[in-house]
């Protein structure tokens, strides 16, 4: 009797072990189906989730009311209320403050581009970190002008420039100072800022 059990355990444990072998060997219904390994795919699964996850972007940082609307210059006077006066002043800072997605200043191609630009009476050069470019000028200074001594002169677009890092170009005339944002083509704000000599 006891030989009759231990031949029936061997017996057992013998179709046991080919059971297993089969299972390892024959792929699944699915795995024959769908063309995949389930066992790798589960592995690759649980790589990448050990990865350590990217970190969310900074969200953009909001704006200051602006002291006149969005495609309107100004200028600020000097005998407009202080409060508007403020405005302008903290808008005109928050246009030159990176955002987290403002690329770092490349100052060697900035420097170049004011060389550029300084020319015939003008002076132009970064300051701020770079994250200004400053244009003094004898004659007035419009809206329009930083916009164009960077494309005439510079041979560069505002968008050209806030890759290089600039948020503000600025044109500093005999009367106003008008700074042009770099992110916006229509956001310009202008205030009575006369040179001295």
């Amino acid at each position: 009797m006891t030989a009759r059990i231990a031949s029936a355990y061997a017996l057992s444990s013998s179709i046991l072990l080919l059971a297993a072998t089969s299972c390892e060997k024959r792929p699944s219904l699915e795995e024959r189906v769908l063309g995949k390994d389930t066992s790798s795919a589960a592995s690759a699964s649980t790589t990448s989730s050990s990865r350590p996850k990217p970190k969310p972007t900074a969200k953009p940082r909001k704006m200051p009311p602006r002291p006149v609307p969005v495609g309107s210059h100004g200028p600020v006077q000097p005998s407009d209320p202080p409060q508007l006066q403020m405005m302008a002043i903290q808008y005109t800072l928050a246009m030159l403050a990176p955002q987290p997605s403002d690329p770092s200043p490349d100052k060697a191609a900035i420097d170049a581009i004011a060389k550029k630009i300084g020319v015939g009476g003008v002076s132009a050069f970064g300051e701020k970190g770079h994250r200004l470019l400053t244009i003094n000028m004898k004659r007035a200074c419009k809206p329009d002008t930083p916009k164009q001594m960077a494309q005439t002169r510079g041979g560069v677009s505002l968008e050209g420039l806030h890759k290089l890092g600039v948020n503000v170009i600025k044109c500093h005339g005999n009367k106003w100072a008008c700074h042009q944002s770099t992110r916006n083509p229509k956001d310009v704000l202008c205030h009575a800022a006369p040179r001295r000599r």
